[in-house]
């Protein structure tokens, strides 16, 4: 067992005694139950760099029993210079006939791999996977280390009250979890409230955009608890039924819900954008015969660039990630970038130009040799990857400022004859460069991270050193900043 001291700057929360406790709003609505005091003292690795079956787990016995399980709550720390990633695993597991094993056979719900792909430094990470109400199983929280890490240490709480909940393995629980004497810092995020509550995408209050999934929870106090939804004034006054309201996503009204019922569906394109608002009515646990309220949920709608069509043309986030390229340098005579936008979609009638985020390190002003937009060579490439030359419309010797650098959009603009979009095409722009250049070169988009409403692609980006007489070759993790613009 490795650690290392944790500087003050890491505490997480205010200190005082957190133990077995509750801190409200740490996320949404949830509430974070566990048994450390807020504060790591030190950071753990059971084996540095990690084993193949290194794992931590802090066993709840039924301390969380009937809790509406949102989330599992973890402290790390990042001794790395970049995020990491440090967790192969983290969720609820079963336990074994001992009690504090947890039986890696029987999960009761883990975080999504890709929510624990980045690590950041030093910060506590909530991660929230499907609704779990956790009944009365005998669970143990678990953490496993990636094998090979040498980054990622796991908090330990050592000056609080030690609860001897705290377990680790160096083989994955084929033998019996062996004891610590330090508070691993893991907990569960989890839905307040009475006996029978209502949620959207595990809040009280929640923003989606068009085309995201709206996701509705009741949790009912008994196994037969008829209810349905309606819309409200956002005061907490009853309109309408909300089924003919939501009948456009597939939800409607749910009887003999059990003791919880979640259902979900994509919001859709040009219905709606705005907020609504719910409650669900339903009817009392026996022997109670009265119909009631839950709490009312407010659900904001914002219009998305995938409904109008304002996402064609753009695949990437619109932010350089300071990572700028060409083919070669110097350049050859027939190297070209070329990013494939695909079918024109929605309000999308004529291309009008090209923006391409370009980056000229001469002291004087040099040309892309052409710049254009292109239908795709589906003879040559089947796959649709490769432009069909000669471009459909485009500018020819364009120069680039001197010292000219595009960080973003609006970039350097290339304003080609207009196209208009006959149905069909499979479109893509590229940028020729002339023979000889040692001045431009093109920005890139490399983690497809920074806010857009549009989806991003980091395999859609191609180049070619013979002008795409072969196939155009792929580079992925990288999305060239050319934008295709329209009316």
């Amino acid at each position: 067992m490795r650690k290392v001291f944790a500087p003050a700057a890491l505490a997480l929360l205010a200190s005082g005694a957190y133990a077995q406790g509750e801190i409200a709003g740490a996320t949404d609505s949830a509430v974070i139950k566990m048994e450390w005091d807020g504060t790591a003292e030190t950071y753990w690795k059971i084996f540095f760099p990690s084993g193949a079956s290194d794992y931590f787990n802090v066993d709840t016995s039924t301390l969380y029993a009937g809790d509406n399980v949102i989330g599992v709550v973890v402290n790390t720390l990042n001794t790395g210079a970049v995020s990491a990633d440090g967790l192969a695993d983290l969720g609820l597991y079963i336990n074994k006939a001992d009690f504090i094993t947890p039986n890696l056979a029987s999960s009761v719900g883990n975080v999504d791999p890709t929510a624990l792909a980045d690590v950041g430094p030093d910060s506590m990470v909530i991660n929230i996977p499907d609704i779990l109400p956790l009944g009365a199983a005998d669970t143990s929280i678990v953490a496993q280390s990636t094998p090979g890490d040498s980054t990622i240490w796991i908090g330990g709480d050592s000056n609080g009250p030690q609860f001897g909940n705290s377990y680790f393995t160096t083989d994955g629980y084929s033998t019996p979890a062996i004891p610590f004497t330090t508070n691993w810092t893991l907990g569960i995020a989890c839905l307040p409230g009475g006996p029978v509550s209502f949620w959207a995408n595990g809040a009280t209050s929640t923003t989606i955009s068009e085309t995201e999934n709206l996701a509705f929870l009741f949790v009912g106090g008994c196994t037969f608890q008829p209810f349905m939804i309606f819309l409200t004034n956002c005061v907490g006054g009853l309109i309408i039924p909300a089924v003919n309201i939501v009948l456009f996503t597939g939800i409607g009204a749910i009887d003999d819900a059990g003791t919880t019922a979640t259902f979900s569906a994509a919001w859709p394109c040009n219905v709606f954008t705005g907020t609504l608002c719910f409650r669900a009515v339903y009817k009392d646990c026996p022997p109670g015969k009265k119909i009631l309220l839950t709490n009312e949920v407010s659900v904001t709608v914002n219009p998305s660039g995938v409904c109008s069509g304002s996402c064609f043309g753009q695949l990437d986030d619109g932010v350089l990630d300071a990572t700028i390229w060409k083919v070669q340098n110097p350049a050859g005579s027939n190297d070209y970038f070329n990013i494939e936008h695909g079918a024109a979609t929605g309000a999308v009638n004529t291309l009008t130009d090209v923006e391409v985020a370009s980056w000229n390190f001469c002291g004087v002003a040099a040309p892309w040799d052409e710049v254009g937009v292109y239908d795709s060579n589906l003879t040559l490439d089947p796959t649709g990857a490769t432009p069909a030359t000669p471009a459909l419309a485009s500018v020819l010797g364009q120069s680039v400022p001197a010292a000219q650098s595009d960080w973003g959009y609006p970039a350097t603009t290339y304003n080609h004859s207009d196209y208009v979009v006959g149905g069909g095409e499979n479109f893509h722009a590229a940028a020729k460069w002339a023979g000889g250049d040692s001045c431009i070169w093109m920005g890139s988009d490399t983690d497809g991270a920074d806010p857009t409403s549009c989806p991003v692609s980091l395999t859609s980006s191609y180049f070619t050193l013979d002008g795409y007489a072969t196939p155009a070759l792929l580079l992925s993790g990288a999305a060239w900043m050319m934008k295709i613009n329209f009316q």
